[in-house]
């Protein structure tokens, strides 16, 4: 996928998938079932399919074979949180860039008094050889 969704909209769209599936067969589908669907992997859908069941949004059975999905409670869906939570890897990618753009600002500040200084030097040499010209 291209970007990345929260899990409230990974909720609604493993619902979906549930509800399509189960139209097409005419059976409640597996979790592998919903995964090709969605193009995601086995590990993706048992993590989602087992937040769901907690809520009770989804009601997942277990037989000897396989795992199939119900739609429960879909209205538990809407008390999930839509606020994305960033992950321990955006925090220090933002921390990082802090404190890259922190070092370009102390860069940027050093050359600025470099500059001033070379123009001070100058001033102060053609001062003086103004006043030896004098």
């Amino acid at each position: 996928m291209g970007k990345t969704i929260d899990f409230y909209d990974e909720a609604h769209l493993f619902v979906a998938a549930i509800r399509v599936l189960a139209h097409q067969k005419g059976a409640p589908p597996s979790v592998e079932e919903v995964c090709q669907l969605l193009s995601r992997s086995l590990d993706w859908g048992s993590t989602v399919a087992g937040k769901l069941s907690k809520t009770g949004a989804v009601i997942v059975t277990e037989t000897p074979y396989n795992v199939k999905l119900f739609v429960g409670n879909h209205l538990k869906l809407e008390e999930i949180s839509k606020e994305k939570k960033e992950s321990g890897i955006d925090k220090e990618i933002e921390k990082f860039r802090k404190s890259r753009q922190d070092i370009t600002n102390k860069v940027e500040s050093v050359q600025a008094e470099l500059d001033k200084k070379k123009q001070d030097l100058f001033a102060d040499l053609e001062k003086k050889l103004k006043k030896n010209q004098e």
